[in-house]
């Protein structure tokens, strides 16, 4: 199972499961595998869902899921949480669970891709950096597909996990400032 050790409370956390059969090779499983997360030791899960199907034509047996880790889904700073996945293949069920703690000061990089990216958000008048500013990255230019999200640290600055080569547009906000947004970025 793919998933970062901390999450930044307003980010999305993007994890991944590669499933097998019984001999250990990957394997398709039999319908989507749930998920449930659980707040550090409750008996309730605060999140669910199932996972979807990644990459089906290059890979086998490899699911993805993303939870908005957000005070309206139910984290806290630092609370620890467990994700427990379960999957069947080929009439077997199996599962295994994953740890993270959330927080509200994590300057945690968020997204999908392969490169690390840090993106600087500055004040155009006086070029100062702008702290505590809301940045959430889209795949397209509506806006409606947000694949990483966080907020600017002291320095005006947030790290993103993008791919080389992809364009992506960049929305900020902050209460005070005026952003024309979507800013178009494209990662060499």
């Amino acid at each position: 199972m793919g998933c970062q050790s901390e999450v930044a409370i307003g980010q999305n956390l993007v994890f991944s499961v590669v499933t097998h059969d019984n001999t250990g090779e990957a394997t398709d499983a039999d319908a989507d595998p749930i998920y449930r997360v659980y707040e550090d030791m409750t008996a309730a899960p605060i999140v669910t869902g199932t996972m979807d199907i990644h990459d089906a034509a290059n890979t086998t047996g490899y699911y993805q899921a993303t939870i908005v880790c957000s005070v309206a889904n139910g984290f806290e700073n630092n609370h620890s949480y467990n994700i427990y996945v379960q999957a069947t293949v080929g009439g077997a069920t199996g599962g295994i669970s994953f740890g993270f703690i959330a927080k509200t000061d994590c300057s945690c990089p968020t997204g999908p891709g392969a490169v690390q990216v840090t993106y600087v958000l500055t004040d155009s008048a006086t070029t100062l950096p702008i702290a505590d500013a809301d940045i959430w990255v889209t795949t397209d230019i509506a806006g409606t597909n947000t694949i990483a999200s966080g907020r600017t640290d002291a320095s005006g600055e947030i790290d993103f996990w993008l791919d080389s080569g992809v364009t992506y547009y960049v929305w900020r906000q902050k209460d005070g400032y005026n952003f024309v947004n979507p800013d178009t970025e494209v990662v060499p």
